[in-house]
């Protein structure tokens, strides 16, 4: 199955059930470059599910307008790490969140496109704002979503 939104890829893998056959490809599918054994990448696409529906909840349009990637990174020195990587359909680099690089000083590490935001922080929750903060911002200047009004 071919997956063409993050809108696609989020409800066959919530439609599917947990552990299956279904489940698995769907999840193996969005992974573009791996290090890991494959047997792995089901189990490393579900950090993404929360940041990814947190995302479509703030952000709905992100749902129509991006899709999802996946990559195991394997640095020279240090262990393999996962980033979750988000682009726009036409194949334009959005942002990344990258997890437990252990190179990093922090557990979470967020950049976009541009290089102009590098953040990092240990908190779950703080670097799934800021990954919404950035594919907002990216969406809202390719006026694909209106800004949000400041009451």
């Amino acid at each position: 199955m071919e997956i063409k939104t993050l809108n696609d890829f989020l409800t066959a893998y919530t439609s599917a059930h947990k552990g299956s056959a279904e489940r698995n490809s769907i999840a193996e599918d969005i992974w573009g470059d791996w290090f890991c054994n494959t047997s792995s990448l089901p189990r490393r696409t579900k950090k993404f599910i929360r940041p990814l529906k947190e995302l479509v909840k703030a952000v709905p349009e992100a749902a129509k307008f991006t899709h999802v990637s996946g990559k195991n990174c394997c640095p020279v020195n240090g262990p393999t790490y996962d980033a979750l990587r988000l682009f726009d359909l036409e194949d334009n680099f959005i942002v990344w969140m990258c997890f437990d690089d252990v190179r990093e000083d922090h557990r979470f590490v967020i950049e976009d496109r541009d290089g102009d935001v590098h953040f990092e922080t240990d908190d779950r929750d703080e670097a799934i704002a800021k990954f919404i903060e950035v594919t907002r911002n990216y969406l809202t200047a390719k006026g694909l979503i209106k800004a949000k009004e400041i009451a």
